[in-house]
Formats: structure tokens, C-alpha cells, sequence
């Protein structure tokens, strides 16, 4: 398999390389379209992949895609951006798309919390197609990894440009007596900070470059807000914002500083809207969005229950079904019977160790320890001043 990008593909002499299945690579898709594959095609090209590659990219962004795969994912972002026009201001464009992808992509939560044996292996199937292109345009719901790659690429297709950005957020604070019960979900790990314990989550979202300047977006905590015709809070914030407001941490790429207000917020998102003091007034649109929002999270609530009920079932069948030991049938030399050996090895790759993330626990606690201080520190003089003022 040969790969090679456009520019070298133009440069290759089709009787040398006749047969030879070859692999694309572009930094977006936005760069090629599904006409020029089929006239490379034409040519006598064997077209086999399509590799959107971006340093910022994690691994399963940057794995390509089969010819076929990435012909429907540049289809469907084709019609994420139709009809916006060039000549729009870049904001606009901007926030169109973003509203678009809001409106048109769920988050997945069979992924981010897997609970019965089919879930399991639902997201092991999917993990990676659910942080890429493929779940969110194709069939409408990912996690967060999805939602940034999709709103990279679908900016590059209204000439945006746009990078993706991987960090951590801390979701809480727990004492010891309290983080002894608590459970953790796949992709969650934590630090001690004298008697607190900071859970803190792996998460991605975009920078993005808008009249020549950089902001933080991050379409996946905005998208049930749009939806429902309110305006975003996680959207064109700057890096001090997001690290006090939002906690997110350890991330890098383009400084953000320059600060968006809340009522230009909401003159982008919402030019038409009515308010009353700092309430937006529902329009028709929006009503509709609440009525099948409430349909929605009555039908996910009712699955809750019925995934709970299922999982019982499933440890109840596990424990009657459980093999007991022969009276002459001898111990292994841990003492441990085989389930229980396998169950251990699958737990540990969710278990807190910081090496399932590639990392040192004592480089991770001392950069995010001094951090934590930093920001606080941070936060008490802002409201100092605040209060000084």
C-alpha cells in the first residue's frame, strides 16, 4: 500500500505505479472531494484510503478511512454546510454550522457509560468510530472526541480554519469517606490533594480562528442548549476562561484571549430573540425543540431503567450459573479460579492507574497540582477585585 499525498500523487507516473493500491492523505476533507476521487479513479488510480491526518489528531482520527466510508462521510458533510454562502462574515458562518451539528448529532452515551453485556460490547466495536468521523455524520450520535473532529473538518468545508484539542476537565471534588464508595466510569482518573480527591475526565473540544483571532468552542457541552434555541455558554471563550469557569486543563495549541461578551453571544446565535430582563423569550421553534426534547429524555430515562433491570438480570444469571469446585478438583497456585483472573484483567484497563493514559503519576500530579494552586489563587483575586470594585 502506497500513501502519498495530493501533490505527490499528481507527480506519480500512472504505468509505474498501475495496480499499486494507494492511501490519500489531507490534513481535512475539505480537500478532496468525492468528483476528483472518481477521476483519479478514472485515471487508472487504485484508490484504496483516505487518511485525514492532523498533528493535533488523536490515533483513531488519524487511521484512514476505506474509499467507500469516506465517500459517505464527505457526502454528509456536503450537506451539513449546503448553502452557506461564502460571502457570510466568518462568524456567521461559523455559528450556522455549529448550530447545524447541535441540531443534527446526539451525544452517545452507550459509549461514554456502557452498563449491560451488549453495551460492552457495543463500545468496544465502536469506541474509536464514535471519536471519529464515522458515527457522528453517519448514523448521528459520538462522544466528545466525535463532535470536535466533525466540527474541524465541517469548518474546513466553509474555509474556517479550526484544531482539535484534547485535556482534561475535573468533574468534582470527593473527601476520603465519600471517594471509598465512588465508582469510576471508563475514562475517568483522579489525584489526592491532602483529604481531596479530584476526578478528572479526559476530554475534547476546538480552537478556532475567526477574523484572525483564536477562541475555545466546545460543541458537545453546547449542543442540547442550542438545540433547545438557547445560547451556548461553552462557545468563544478564552483559555482563562475555560480553566476557571469550565476547569479545563492540561491542554495546548493557539492562545485564546481575546474575550467574546454574553450579548454578542447572543446576537449570533439568536438575532431575532425577545427578552425579558436577561431571559430569552421561547419562539415557536424553540417550543418544539423543549416538547421533543421532553419525549426524548422521558424515552432515555425509561432505557436507564430498562438497562439497570438488565444488568441485574445479567449478575443474577452470572452468579447461578457460576461453577462450583469439585471437591477433587484442586486450586490453582494463586488460589483464584480463571473468571475470577479475567475479570481482573479487564477491570484494570479502567482502573485508576494514570499508566493506562501514558502517564507518570508523579510528573502528572506535580504539573496538575500546581495548576489547581495556580488557579485558585487565580480565582480568589479575581474575586477580590470583584469585591474590592
Amino acid at each position: 500500500m502506497l500513501e502519498v499525498t495530493l501533490n505527490e500523487l499528481e507527480k506519480l507516473k500512472l504505468d509505474e505505479y498501475n495496480g499499486v493500491e494507494i492511501t490519500l492523505a489531507i490534513n481535512n476533507a475539505s480537500e478532496l472531494s468525492r468528483e476528483k476521487i472518481k477521476e483519479y479513479q478514472k485515471q487508472g488510480y487504485k484508490i484504496e484510503k483516505v487518511r485525514i491526518f492532523a498533528k493535533e489528531n488523536q490515533e483513531y482520527q488519524n487511521e484512514p478511512y476505506d474509499v467507500q466510508t469516506y465517500m459517505h462521510i464527505r457526502e454528509k458533510l456536503e450537506n451539513l454546510v449546503k448553502g452557506i454562502s461564502m460571502d457570510l462574515p466568518e462568524k456567521e458562518r461559523f455559528v450556522e454550522v455549529y448550530k447545524r451539528i447541535c441540531s443534527a448529532i446526539r451525544y452517545d452515551n452507550q459509549i461514554s457509560d456502557p452498563v449491560t453485556k451488549e453495551e460492552k460490547e457495543y463500545c468496544d466495536a465502536q469506541e474509536n468510530n464514535s471519536r471519529n468521523l464515522v458515527n457522528g455524520l453517519l448514523y448521528g450520535k459520538c462522544v466528545c472526541a466525535g463532535f470536535a473532529d466533525i466540527l474541524r473538518n465541517a469548518l474546513s468545508m466553509v474555509n474556517i480554519e479550526s484544531k482539535y484539542v484534547f485535556g482534561e476537565i475535573y468533574l468534582k471534588e470527593i473527601d476520603e469517606k465519600k471517594f471509598k464508595k465512588y465508582k469510576a466510569k471508563p475514562d475517568e482518573y483522579y489525584i489526592k490533594i491532602g483529604k481531596r480527591y479530584i476526578i478528572i475526565d479526559a476530554h475534547a473540544w476546538n480552537k478556532v480562528k475567526l477574523d484572525g483571532k483564536w477562541y475555545n468552542v466546545d460543541v458537545t457541552y453546547d449542543a442540547l442548549d442550542v438545540r433547545l434555541g438557547k445560547n451556548p455558554q461553552n462557545c468563544l471563550k478564552t483559555d482563562r476562561e475555560i480553566r476557571l469557569e469550565d476547569r479545563k486543563k492540561c491542554f495546548e495549541g493557539p492562545k485564546c484571549v481575546t474575550k467574546v461578551s454574553e450579548e454578542e453571544i447572543a446576537m449570533l446565535f439568536n438575532p431575532q430573540a425577545r427578552y425579558i430582563r436577561d431571559r430569552k423569550i421561547p419562539e415557536l421553534k424553540d417550543i418544539k425543540a423543549m416538547l421533543e426534547y421532553a419525549v426524548e429524555d422521558t424515552a432515555d430515562m425509561m432505557g436507564d431503567i430498562r438497562r439497570k433491570f438488565i444488568r441485574l438480570k445479567e449478575k443474577a444469571n452470572e452468579i447461578f450459573s457460576r461453577k462450583k469446585p469439585s471437591l477433587l478438583e484442586a486450586p490453582n497456585e494463586e488460589g483464584d479460579n480463571s473468571e475470577s483472573n479475567s475479570n481482573a484483567t479487564t477491570d484494570s484497563k479502567h482502573s485508576w492507574d494514570l499508566e493506562n493514559w501514558d502517564m507518570r503519576r508523579e510528573d502528572f500530579s506535580k504539573d496538575v497540582t500546581s495548576s489547581i494552586i495556580q488557579d485558585e489563587r487565580e480565582e480568589n483575586i479575581s474575586k477580590d477585585r470583584d469585591d474590592y470594585k
